[in-house]
């Protein structure tokens, strides 16, 4: 992504909003880039936000409880992405973590980069984190049908 679509997705509210046809050029061209990698439905319940939260979101799956077997408040996410929007020196943390496999993305390898993982119940979803942070961390997330 470059520093001008960064810029404008900076500039977008902070409110949640589903995809649809006010969604704005940048969000859906993003969305069919995430397209030509996995079954992406944007519908229904589907929503994108900006996000700044220092204290991150602990261990979690976004479609289903930790057993993977009972849905949680979003059972109908399928697929999640993340985009870090904020340069990796106006914060500190912020580091996103998955376990099975384990991986971790600094936020030096986020930054203006897109990570995509399953999110459903019956999509082998991903477990994973946002560290804390300090500073001013913020992030386009994506959840998907």
């Amino acid at each position: 992504m470059s520093q001008e679509e960064r810029d404008e997705l900076l500039a977008l509210p902070g409110c949640k909003s589903r995809f649809d046809k006010d969604t704005p050029p940048i969000i859906a061209g993003l969305l069919e880039q995430l397209r030509e990698h996995a079954p992406i439905k944007a519908d229904g319940l589907s929503y994108y936000k900006i996000e700044a939260l220092s204290s991150g979101h602990g261990w979690h799956y976004d479609g289903c409880k930790r057993d993977k077997t009972t849905p949680n408040h979003m059972p109908w996410c399928q697929w999640s992405a993340v985009t870090l929007l904020a340069e990796p020196t106006a914060f500190t943390g912020g580091v996103l973590e998955f376990r099975d496999p384990d991986e971790s993305y600094e936020p030096e390898d986020l930054y203006c980069n897109t990570v995509l993982y399953s999110s459903g119940m019956e999509n082998d979803p991903q477990l994973h984190r946002a560290t804390t942070n300090s500073g001013g961390r913020r992030v386009l997330l994506m959840f998907m049908a």
